[in-house]
């Protein structure tokens, strides 16, 4: 049976409303994702990037709100959403879809992105962050995105731009074409947010270079990579279910989680692999991931008579670092094609859970690990060298202790999302906002 309460408890329960009416309603940060992440191609990390800032805007100020087209979300239900949707899994296009040239693919896509965009554009002015609004607003740049700055037009408060890569500018690097909207879909759909915007966060030095070329105020960029949560991704997470699931007990794991597209070099890895595996009977390779490039990776795999490669699917996210501490090697792969202009999150991922890694000498990965400590990094695109990486971490569990000893104290002291928060708040207090 319930019982009633105390006269005491009532007493403080009282009390207890009475401070949060004294306090007012809580003001947090406001995060602006304009598509729909259940529907929305591309890369999941976009998304788990997005929650990371929600969850550390909620540690540290007790509330924030993630704004999508499925309606108002905590970090934890974005990145579930996220990870849940079948973006990683879509079927290949049907015939006569392929027939359809791409750059009209392209300016459907952009077409779609500013209708998506206008119907978003007011998403910001009503919520629980009312009538005082938010502290600061997280705006995810797209083409035409503007409902940040409505936002602040309603609440006064100020807009933050997280850049990923500038749109039209990533995707010609990846070889897409746009012929005779390209530059105008920069100047009136890019630019006026990084004119407007009070803070530009950008994800590297390569991304705040390009910014900063399409206008972005020199003086209001900072760069801010992906981090890492470390109550979900530590040197305390066992990988033993895991590599009992999938029969690697006993076996020295080189692994890799991701989404399977050409940019991230996969194919490189598996070459690199098999000279690994010819030479050491007992190491597997673990892959951990899906998307539309995977069956062309299952059958260079079977092309090299690989025997020891486990593909372990999409997991979920809450599966995800049991899955990294199952792995004694982790890598992240340049295929060297290209601007190495990323910031990639397993690589925060495996120091946080402190395994060994393997990286390029490419771009932010570079300037962040320092070669021989905290990871061993290899020139962009040298299978060779890939694997001599691999081999010497295979044939040293001491060196594989030391790095992934390095790697785990280099992310808590610089790589939480935390850390970015801080930087992101201090820049704005050093430009006149008031911090929390």
């Amino acid at each position: 049976m319930l019982r009633e309460p105390s006269e005491g408890e009532l007493s403080m329960e009282a009390e207890i409303h009475e401070r949060e009416a004294e306090r007012g309603p809580r003001r947090g940060v406001l995060v602006l994702m304009p598509k729909d992440a259940r529907t929305a191609t591309g890369p999941v990390s976009v998304w788990l990037t997005a929650a990371g800032w929600a969850e550390a805007a909620q540690e540290a100020h007790g509330a924030a709100w993630m704004v999508t087209p499925s309606g108002i979300l905590d970090g934890g239900e974005a990145r579930l959403l996220a990870t849940s949707a079948p973006r990683a899994t879509l079927p290949p296009a049907a015939g006569w879809k392929r027939l359809i040239p791409t750059t009209l693919k392209t300016l459907r896509k952009d077409v779609l992105s500013w209708r998506h965009a206008r119907s978003f554009r007011e998403a910001g002015l009503e919520g629980p962050w009312e009538p005082e609004g938010p502290l600061w607003i997280w705006h995810h740049h797209e083409p035409f995105h503007d409902s940040g700055f409505v936002a602040k037009r309603r609440f006064g408060c100020p807009v933050v731009v997280f850049v990923d890569a500038p749109t039209v500018w990533e995707s010609g690097q990846w070889g897409v074409k746009r012929p005779g909207w390209g530059r105008l879909l920069e100047r009136f759909g890019e630019v006026a947010q990084l004119r407007d915007a009070d803070l530009i966060a950008c994800v590297t030095e390569e991304v705040a270079n390009e910014v900063i070329r399409l206008g972005g105020p020199r003086e209001r960029v900072i760069v801010t990579p992906t981090a890492v949560a470390l109550d979900r991704f530590n040197e305390d997470v066992s990988g033993a279910e895991v590599r009992a699931r999938y029969g690697l007990e006993g076996r020295t794991v080189v692994g890799w989680v991701g989404t399977f597209h050409k940019f991230h070099g996969l194919d490189l890895l598996v070459e690199a692999y098999a000279a690994v595996e010819r030479e050491r009977r007992d190491t597997s390779l673990l892959l951990v991931g899906d998307g539309q490039d995977r069956p062309r990776i299952e059958a260079l795999v079977d092309s090299f008579g690989l025997r020891q490669v486990v593909f372990a699917g999409a997991v979920p996210q809450d599966q995800v670092p049991s899955h990294l501490a199952a792995m004694d090697v982790a890598s992240v792969v340049d295929p060297g094609t290209g601007s190495f202009h990323y910031s990639p999150l397993k690589l925060k991922e495996y120091l946080a859970c402190g395994r060994a890694v393997v990286a390029p000498a490419s771009g932010q990965v570079a300037r962040y690990v320092a070669d021989g400590t905290h990871a061993l990094l290899v020139p962009a695109g040298d299978a060779p060298a890939l694997t001599r990486a691999l081999l010497r971490l295979v044939d040293d569990p001491g060196l594989r202790s030391s790095l992934g000893a390095a790697g785990n104290a280099l992310v808590r002291e610089t790589g939480t999302w935390a850390h970015q928060l801080r930087t992101v708040e201090d820049a704005l207090t050093s430009r006149g906002w008031v911090s929390a």
